[in-house]
């Protein structure tokens, strides 16, 4: 088949630099939630626009048989999904029928009254429901940035959304307000929690403060540890970012970290206390199952 240099054409010779995207690039682990999904509605798009280009440029295979160029597609997402998985990154069913809704849109608007109405209504309410749950995302993510000085205190449930799963809201054991978060640990060489991204910018504020409640009756010692977004896209070294060992007393201990302190690590490296990504709180050498609970992490002018 000789192709023809026309818009269809070149409109999928275009998208084959951009299918190296599915393997190398797109966001850093270190970017916000609202940019990653955003990201990723990214193949509703370009399945649209190869299909439309295919539909062109290649009518016999695709037009006059719509339901074996879905399922084409439907296995080539699958392959693409794989690779993705062998290489270190998400298997993702929702990419998968992302993919197959871009297509079906364009097959169903390419042929018209040709193309089955069901085709165009399932792939119409698919990305009703993507853009909602995108829109979820970016209102949750703007609150989560813009709620300073409150990294957080777990008095809503929306916590639940950037917290690991090993976390709960409990309002048995609370230092402020009527919630904390509750933390179940197992025994092994480090247990507690990491969440990120957490609140990014710290620059106009003197401390961290943050309320641990020690579930045990003689004091023990728990680890601190805080990096930026350049630790986290680096190789992460230790020394690059910052980590304290505290002794806590039994009960509830409200610990205040200087920023100044924060910022400072032991390979001289400076963080950029307005980029912030994540907290870590740990225990080394848990011998046996036990809970963490926290409460009130927030920054103090």
């Amino acid at each position: 088949m000789v192709l023809k240099t026309n818009k269809p054409t070149l409109g999928l010779l275009a998208m084959v630099p951009i299918a190296s995207l599915f393997f190398v690039g797109g966001p850093s682990a270190a970017a916000l939630p609202w940019f990653r999904y955003a990201w990723n509605l990214g193949h509703i798009g370009f399945f649209f626009i190869a299909t439309w280009a295919f539909c062109s440029v290649a009518p016999l295979w695709s037009r006059d048989k719509p339901w074996r160029y879905l399922a084409a597609i439907a296995i080539a997402s699958l392959l693409i999904e794989s690779i993705q998985f062998t290489i270190g990154r998400n298997l993702s069913l929702m990419d998968i029928a992302r993919n197959i809704t871009g297509a079906a849109l364009a097959l169903s608007i390419t042929l018209k009254d040709r193309a089955p109405k069901a085709m165009f209504m399932a792939g119409l309410v698919f990305v009703l429901i993507d853009f909602s749950l995108f829109t979820k995302v970016a209102i949750q993510d703007w609150h989560y940035q813009h709620r300073h000085p409150i990294i957080e205190n777990f008095e809503t449930s929306q916590f639940l959304s950037f917290w690991p799963k090993h976390i709960t809201q409990q309002s048995r054991e609370v230092l402020e307000g009527n919630y904390a978060g509750y933390v179940r640990l197992t025994a092994g060489k480090f247990s507690g929690i990491q969440v990120s991204p957490v609140l990014r910018d710290w620059s106009a504020y003197r401390a961290i403060q943050v309320a641990i409640f020690n579930s045990q009756s003689f004091e023990r010692p728990i680890t601190i540890r805080m990096h930026d977004v350049l630790h986290e896209q680096s190789d992460q070294k230790y020394a690059d970012r910052f980590n304290r060992t505290v002794m806590l007393q039994p009960g509830w201990n409200k610990l205040s970290l200087a920023l100044t302190d924060v910022e400072k690590t032991t390979s001289g490296r400076v963080m950029d206390v307005s980029n912030m990504h994540q907290i870590g709180i740990f225990y080394s050498g848990l011998e046996q199952d036990d809970y963490l609970i926290l409460d009130d992490i927030r920054l103090i002018p």
